[in-house]
Parts: C-alpha cells; structure tokens; sequence
C-alpha cells in the first residue's frame, strides 16, 4: 500500500498546517512542545482515518496512515532526546504505533526501521530482552528481504542486549560478525557502531585491553568518515561509557 503523506487532507481537516506547526516549533529547539504537538496531529489524522472509513477512498486512507507514521516518528524522536522514563515511554509508544502502522501499509522499509529504532531504544532503557524478541523478528524480516545492512543494524542492536544481560560471548561473537559484514560491505559507519558496541562489551566483561583496541578502531572509522559530527558522537560515548577520556 502506497500513499504520500503530504497528500493527507480529507475535505474538514488542516492536518498539514498541524505537520508544519509542529515541525517549525521542533526546528526552535522546543522539543516537548513538538512531541505534543505531533501528537495531536497524529490524533487528528486518526479520528479523519476512523471517523469517515466510509467516505474516505482507499487512495487517501493510504496517505492518512504515512502521515500518522510520520507524525509518530517525528513525536518519538522529539521524545528520546529527554532522559526521564516518562518521556522514554512515550517514545517506546510511539515506535510500536509505527510498526503496526508498517504493518498494515505493507511497508517493509519501514517497519525495518520502526523496529531497529525500537529495539535500540529498549536497549537504552535497560529492556533487554524486549529487545531481543524485537531483534529476532528484525533478523527475520531482514533476511526476508535481502537488506543484509538492515541485517547487521539487527546484530549490533541484539548483541548490546546481549551484553546488558552479561551474556558477554554470545555478545562478543555476533558483534564480530557484523563488524566482519560491515568491513566486507565498506559501510564505515556500519563498522563503526560495531566495534563502539564491542567496547562497551569487552569493557563491561573486564577486558579493558581489548575494549580500548576496539574503541581506536571506532574512532578511526568515524575520522575516515571526515564527519565532524560523527567524530564528536563517538567520542564521547566513549569517553562517557568506557572513562576513555584520556
């Protein structure tokens, strides 16, 4: 099921002047107020897919369901920029709308992205074998589809799970395989967040030596990148999670 997002307006609505609200108060830095008001968008463009299921065509019902995906996307990203559990909740909420959304578009890509970003979210909220399960079914749907990037995306996600229930060489093992397919790939990036995830697993399993191997080899992937941002990203991770500072 297609559909454009930007095409979502049944006749009595104004859901794209509530899009574009809510973006230009997230482009201010109010990250809250715009989770909120994503939200309402979401809520409204929900109430015109339900309240009018016999007069809205098939083509617009498949643009009211991209622009609730959107909407729910954007809310949750506003969301996982806070720390409190409340606000992470929220977010968790969200991504589950954008899986069942996916699901019922048929829309594969994203329902491989709604539930990577699910899965890594659990893991930041220390919900780790919620996360395998999410893991196991993003293997699932990766390999159905052929996108062995979204597959390695999968392994990194479910061996820092692995790590968070100290399952550390199953961890280990299935994170220097998608450092291996990342590397085979060319995907710095790919390779990147691989080895950041082995530091943190040698490093919490007490092998500091090879934690700060790993966490070099993150490093130098992101200076290849020539990415300023990516640069200070890793860094800090590392520096915060490993006291590699120094």
């Amino acid at each position: 099921m297609a559909g454009d997002p930007s095409k979502a307006q049944p006749k009595g609505t104004n859901l794209q002047q509530a899009f574009e609200v809510a973006v230009n108060t997230l482009k201010k830095g109010e990250n809250k107020q715009a989770a909120s008001q994503f939200g309402m968008a979401y809520v409204g463009a929900e109430m015109a897919l339900k309240g009018n299921v016999n007069s809205v065509d098939e083509s617009m019902g498949a643009n009211l369901r991209q622009y609730m995906w959107q909407c729910a996307m954007y809310r949750a990203a506003c969301l996982t920029t806070f720390e409190t559990n409340k606000e992470l909740q929220c977010a968790l909420l969200s991504l589950g709308c954008c899986v069942t959304l996916a699901q019922e578009m048929q829309d594969h890509a994203k329902l491989l992205e709604s539930l990577g970003l699910t899965a890594s979210l659990q893991n930041r909220m220390s919900q780790f074998e919620e996360s395998l399960k999410v893991t196991e079914r993003l293997f699932k749907e990766a390999k159905g589809s052929g996108k062995q990037d979204l597959e390695q995306i999968g392994m990194v996600h479910r061996g820092k799970a692995l790590c968070g229930l100290q399952r550390f060489p199953e961890a280990i093992e299935l994170l220097n395989n998608a450092k291996k397919m990342a590397s085979a790939a060319g995907t710095k990036r790919a390779e990147g967040d691989a080895c950041v995830g082995l530091a943190q697993t040698y490093f919490a399993s007490g092998d500091k030596a090879k934690a700060r191997k790993s966490a070099n080899l993150a490093m130098a992937l992101a200076e290849e990148e020539n990415d300023i941002d990516r640069l200070n990203l890793v860094s800090q991770l590392l520096s915060s999670e490993l006291n590699f500072a120094s």
